[in-house]
């Protein structure tokens, strides 16, 4: 597979605030947090000591790493088939149906446009806010969440910032609607589960 469990990887770290790395609680999402920074190109998840994104290269790191039973180590980029990738830029999937390099074409009948979206996961949760959202796009660099009424012209092969995805996965049903400082929260709470 693309993780390695059990491996710790010892390498230089991204010089990165601690506040940015709070609420990290999978390998999953510290590997998203290294997708968000350029100089990222592996990360080391630790269940006793957090996330780390390195900024050597992974075949230097895979040479310099420590056993642990406390981590999981992988590079920035799988394939959607679960191998490492040591680029990204390709259509790729992130989890569920979510896709990596798209997006959507902005149109008149874009439903919203949010800013300050923790991750494509929120994105897709508050896209089943809206009756009229059937799809959306974000963008990792800038946070910025898209909602649109249509799935028509997606474009791919783009950053692997850029990420598209439908209403809903198929996996669990709608969330109930929410509104006011719950559905406030929801843009900007810290993303646990993703």
């Amino acid at each position: 597979g693309c993780y390695e469990r059990g491996v710790f990887f010892v390498s230089p770290k991204v010089n990165i605030s601690t506040d940015a790395m709070m609420g990290i609680a999978t390998p999953r999402h510290c590997q998203m947090k290294c997708w968000a920074w350029e100089e990222c190109e592996a990360f080391t998840f630790s269940y006793d000591q957090g996330c780390f994104l390195l900024t050597d290269k992974l075949t230097d790191v895979q040479h310099d790493k420590q056993e642990s039973n406390f981590a999981t180590s992988g590079p920035k980029y799988c394939t959607s088939d679960g191998q490492r990738s040591t680029e990204g830029g390709r259509e790729e999937l992130t989890g569920g149906c979510i896709a990596q390099g798209c997006h959507y074409y902005a149109t008149p009948v874009d439903v919203i446009s949010l800013g300050s979206v923790a991750t494509p996961f929120r994105c897709q949760a508050l896209c089943q806010q809206y009756e009229a959202c059937i799809a959306f796009s974000y963008d990792y660099s800038t946070q910025l969440c898209t909602l649109h009424a249509t799935e028509e012209k997606k474009t791919t092969g783009l950053t692997p910032d850029e990420l598209c995805g439908p209403r809903s996965c198929g996996l669990w049903p709608d969330p109930p609607k929410v509104r006011g400082s719950v559905a406030e929260s929801l843009k900007l709470s810290a993303p646990m589960e993703d």
